[in-house]
């Protein structure tokens, strides 16, 4: 028992590397897998330890509650591969849900600590990327309920990764122009989505390299 206990709490300590590393990996890597069909499961391991990993952040050490339940449902639905409209709806909605909450316990957190470390440093990186694959099962919701949402190119293979290239696009505001909201809706939501990443950027990361300045002033 105390084993198990132990490798519960490695598990947790390392908890941003691994949610951070997982994630780069399920954003990088879809474009290179979709010529060997196998490799589906590598995306999938990968996005089911995101969700692991979101769902420790929001949770930590408590016992089951109401997210780990929606873990298991959006896993169920996932790794069943349902190709209802309606459930899929359901399942874009419910993993948004668990991105935003475990991007904004992250934010929450951030802003609490004195000291900025390489914990800090990953759990910033963790939350910004996943305010962005928030925003991609957002835009992936909006693009099923009304189809003619959005202009997108018949270069893209994946319909997923569609979504997630489309909002970390607007994002970081580069808007590139390749991939377009139609629809007063999806312009509303583009708008949001590049709110959320630039205040990120410009007030937690300047609330991050505050106390990191002020920790070594006190130290030096």
């Amino acid at each position: 028992m105390k084993s198990l206990k132990k490798i519960w709490n490695a598990i947790f300590e390392k908890r941003y590397l691994s949610l951070t590393s997982a994630l780069f990996f399920f954003l990088i890597l879809p474009p290179f897998l979709g010529q060997l069909p196998i490799l589906k499961y590598v995306i999938l391991i990968l996005y089911s330890i995101i969700m692991l990993y979101c769902i420790l952040i929001i949770t930590g050490h408590t016992k089951a509650n109401v997210f780990h339940i929606v873990f298991l449902v959006a896993m169920i639905m996932t790794w069943a591969d349902l190709n209802n409209l309606v459930l899929q709806q359901v399942h874009y909605m419910l993993v948004m849900v668990v991105y935003g909450t475990a991007a904004m316990k992250i934010i929450t957190q951030l802003i609490k600590i004195e000291k900025v470390d390489e914990k800090a440093l990953l759990a910033a990186i963790g939350g910004y990327l996943l305010i962005g694959l928030s925003g991609s099962y957002l835009v992936a919701f909006i693009a099923t309920i009304d189809g003619d949402a959005f202009n997108i190119p018949d270069v893209y293979s994946s319909r997923v990764y569609n979504y997630v290239y489309f909002s970390f696009v607007t994002l970081t505001t580069l808007g590139y122009g390749d991939f377009t909201p139609k629809t007063p809706q999806a312009q509303s939501i583009s708008i949001l989505i590049s709110l959320v990443g630039q205040i990120y950027l410009t007030i937690l990361m300047a609330i991050l390299v505050g106390k990191y300045m002020l920790y070594y002033v006190k130290k030096t």
